[in-house]
């Protein structure tokens, strides 16, 4: 298991926070997706991999999913 690259957002009465700054949602969905052989519904991990390299490139901060995703997926989100 990987460890978080950062503190937790905490609430902070109508704001969020993340360590001493005020954190803004920039946020996007990501699914939902047909199943993969696996049963899973996420691309292969290259592909998510390089999905979230863009979303990260533009400045998104969350990622909302309709399924739940693999324990490798959200590794890949915490990286």
């Amino acid at each position: 298991m990987s460890s978080p690259l950062h503190p937790p957002v905490t609430v902070e009465g109508k704001f969020l926070s993340l360590g001493e700054e005020r954190f803004l949602i920039k946020g996007v969905t990501y699914g939902t997706f047909a199943p993969n052989p696996g049963g899973h519904q996420f691309p292969s991990e290259s592909v998510v991999e390089r999905d979230f390299a863009q979303m990260r490139a533009a400045g998104i901060n969350t990622v909302r999913t309709y399924t739940t995703p693999t324990r490798n997926i959200l590794d890949l989100a915490n990286e």
